[in-house]
């Protein structure tokens, strides 16, 4: 969640790690850090530059064989975090793909209008 929003590394992890440190993540629970969930926007091009463990394939692999059930056993906050993430990462690649998609038809509609 924290990537996806904007935040770096260095902010929630153990340094030079991709270990989550609960500690460095709690510090940034805040009005800042809802403000940033509720403006996520997962449609459109990006212009900024991404780091590779803010990257949608980095992502996606990390939330590889993780249990939306076995979480909410865990915790129920947690569960509704995680469902946020992966619904926002599948619409991210959605939207890519779609918009991929859509250069490469005008692309070809392009084409077949000069010839």
């Amino acid at each position: 969640m924290f990537y996806l929003i904007g935040y770096k590394r260095e902010e929630i992890c153990e340094r030079g790690t991709n270990a989550f440190n609960l500690k460095m993540a709690k510090s940034l629970i805040n009005e800042k850090l809802f403000l940033k969930i509720s403006s996520y926007n997962p449609v459109g091009p990006r212009d900024d530059e991404y780091k590779v463990y803010q990257k949608m394939a980095f992502l996606r692999k990390n939330l590889e064989g993780i249990s939306e059930e076995q979480v909410e056993e865990y915790s129920l906050v947690l569960c509704k975090i995680l469902k946020w993430v992966n619904m926002a990462v599948d619409l991210r690649c959605e939207d890519v793909v779609n918009r991929r998609d859509n250069i490469e038809y005008m692309k070809q509609d392009r084409n077949a209008a000069l010839l």
